[in-house]
């Protein structure tokens, strides 16, 4: 009963087609002159409590192709769990390089729903992934 009622929730959030299930907001600041540090934070408006998430944050340069990548645990197993309306941030540090223009993007690649022990990946315009 505790599945179906789980799979019935997650069915309703895709369905619905203006809401976003999570909004990301990339900011980068300057720091000492030397250091870019790229805040990520993650609104939960999914009505659903995330027990794990992570994702990519991509470095692109100015005809946007990608510089870097790297790989980002937002929510572990081991910590408490992302409650809807709440919102979670993390932060990176890169060296500034006052040459050229970088732009920061994240992208959600897993996300585990409390009760749910199947695996997720977020696309906006896709809502939910199912690839586990």
């Amino acid at each position: 009963m505790k599945k179906f009622l789980v799979l019935m929730i997650i069915s309703i959030l895709v369905g619905q087609n203006n809401l976003n299930l999570f909004t990301i907001d990339t900011r980068p600041r300057l720091l000492d002159g030397n250091i870019v540090q790229v805040n990520i934070q993650i609104d939960n408006n999914s009505r659903i409590a995330v027990r794990q998430l992570e994702g990519f944050l991509s470095v692109h340069g100015q005809s946007r192709e990608i510089i870097n990548e790297q790989r980002v645990i937002i929510v572990s197993g081991i910590e408490p769990v992302l409650n809807d309306g709440k919102s979670v941030t993390k932060s990176l540090n890169f060296p500034y390089d006052p040459v050229t223009v970088r732009d920061y993007s994240f992208h959600i690649s897993k996300i585990k729903f409390i009760g749910d022990y199947r695996i997720y990946a977020y696309h906006p315009p896709n809502k939910l992934v199912r690839i586990d």
